[in-house]
């Protein structure tokens, strides 16, 4: 179950990998499964907790991903 998530959080971030920081990346997915255990133990996930967890991130992500600075999207490093 760890690997499987783990390797969608790393094809998740793989084009985004150079721009958001690794420690993000990793705290999103702790996050992300906590979240996913929560509702598993409320009955919220439908199909399997893999893509309840997928889906989670995803959305946390895209949240985290919004919230940059735009200097980090400059090419003047």
């Amino acid at each position: 179950m760890m690997e499987v998530s783990w390797k969608s959080v790393f094809l998740d971030t793989k084009a985004i990998s150079h721009i958001v920081e690794q420690e993000i990346i990793t705290y999103t997915a702790i996050n992300g499964f906590k979240q996913s255990i929560r509702g598993y133990k409320r009955g919220k996930v439908k199909t399997n907790l893999v893509r309840y967890f997928t889906g989670t991130f995803k959305r946390l992500m895209d949240r985290t991903y919004l919230e940059l600075p735009l200097e980090v999207f400059s090419n003047n490093n």
